[in-house]
């Protein structure tokens, strides 16, 4: 029988998951949100749409900057408050963007949100390793994953609307109030995990971060990652060249956030059952069918040949998320989370940016099949995560059987 105290515990570490989801989904909705509003924030100050622009670049560049300081900070000065303290700056530059008087002025406020915002994702990420136990991992890193495509698949839309009704400053806040609840939610408890500097218990050896664990995790991540944003970038043109119009092509490719949203849970609890190693393989499998069929696919079977591709792809790269992350955080040292948390988010993030380029890329220089092109390059990136994926698997099998899976007792 459950005792007083065990069901408070269990209680204070649901509100805090529920917290850090929030966390996650109001940093997703910083980035996302905007993005309906940046052509009328020109206008609005005076300015080019390639200073516009900046509106969302610097939050992304503020994030991409400080994912690694800020998990260093979490180790080293307790998650929970760092963690915090980026969900106070992140409100603090949510009001600073609605009052800002100048272009200038609202830059820095973005980047003030945006340096938030890469404490709060990833500082959420080492967190819920320390909530979860052994056999919960996976499930945890899959609603995390569920919680950033949550942020953001709805933020256009909701950006879209506060714009409409409001202004483009509306759409600058619509995080806001997300933000108040985390900061409730994630207040300071008596031991709660995380909350005190990890070098009052340092009673494992640091993980080395050149680990196969981690750098084969980081490297999967990273490669995955640049192989869904060609499906963002080379989409457009595959549907084009199919005949949908705008509509009809937005609407096919919000499968793939819908995706994204839809199998995180069910992914991080294969994780748990099965084990990371063999859950990401799948996981890969199913990318690289995907991303297969997206190259040829949709020549015979048109735009369902492509949504039915996508939709293969979207399981698969949930699978690989969770269990890359899962494996590891997995059996990383306590005091060493965050930094880890930093370095996949960074990888994830570099893939981001890689593929996008990439994409790019091959669409000026490959003509009117440009996107085919793309989505078989981003097959062949999804074969060699798959090749890394196994070689780091056998050299963490040699060293114990502690990534091999987390399977429930």
């Amino acid at each position: 029988m459950e005792t007083g105290t065990g069901r408070r515990s269990r209680r204070r570490s649901t509100r805090a998951v529920v917290g850090l989801v929030l966390a996650v989904v109001t940093a997703s909705l910083g980035t996302s949100s905007v993005t309906v509003a940046v052509p009328s924030i020109g206008p609005a100050l005076g300015v080019g749409t390639d200073r516009a622009q900046w509106v969302l670049t610097a939050y992304l560049v503020a994030v991409f900057v400080l994912v690694l300081p800020a998990g260093w900070a979490g180790d080293r000065w307790g998650r929970l408050r760092v963690v915090r303290l980026g969900t106070v700056v992140h409100l603090v530059g949510t009001v600073a963007c609605v009052v800002a008087p100048s272009w200038g002025a609202l830059v820095a406020a973005r980047s003030a949100q945006g340096a938030g915002a890469a404490a709060m994702m990833v500082l959420a990420v080492a967190l819920g390793r320390d909530l979860a136990a052994a056999s919960g991992v996976g499930r945890t890193m899959g609603l995390l994953g569920s919680a950033s495509a949550i942020g953001t698949a709805v933020g256009p839309s909701l950006g879209g609307l506060a714009t409409q009704a409001a202004g483009w400053r509306a759409a600058l806040a619509v995080g806001l109030p997300l933000g108040v609840l985390v900061l409730l939610l994630l207040r300071p408890v008596r031991s709660a995990p995380g909350g005190d500097p990890p070098r009052r218990a340092r009673s494992r050896p640091a993980t080395q971060l050149p680990a196969p664990a981690v750098l084969g995790g980081s490297a999967v991540v990273l490669l995955i990652g640049a192989v869904m944003m060609t499906t963002l970038v080379a989409g457009p043109y595959q549907l084009g060249a199919l005949g949908l119009g705008s509509a009809a092509t937005g609407l096919v490719m919000s499968l793939g956030p819908v995706g994204s949203m839809l199998s995180g849970v069910p992914a991080g609890r294969l994780v748990d059952r099965v084990g990371p190693v063999r859950s990401a393989s799948l996981g890969l499998v199913l990318a690289l069918a995907g991303a297969t069929g997206l190259a040829v696919v949709p020549v015979a079977w048109g735009p369902a040949g492509y949504a039915g591709a996508l939709l293969v792809l979207t399981p698969g790269y949930a699978l690989v998320q969770a269990g890359c992350t899962t494996a590891v955080l997995l059996d990383a040292a306590a005091q060493d989370r965050g930094q880890l948390s930093a370095v996949l988010l960074l990888a994830r993030n570099l893939g981001l940016v890689v593929g996008a380029w990439g994409a790019g890329v091959l669409l000026a220089g490959a003509g009117a099949g440009g996107a085919q092109v793309v989505f078989a390059v981003a097959a062949a990136a999804v074969g060699l995560a798959l090749v890394v994926w196994w070689a780091t698997s056998r050299v963490r099998g040699a060293a114990g059987a502690g990534l091999r899976g987390s399977r429930r007792p």
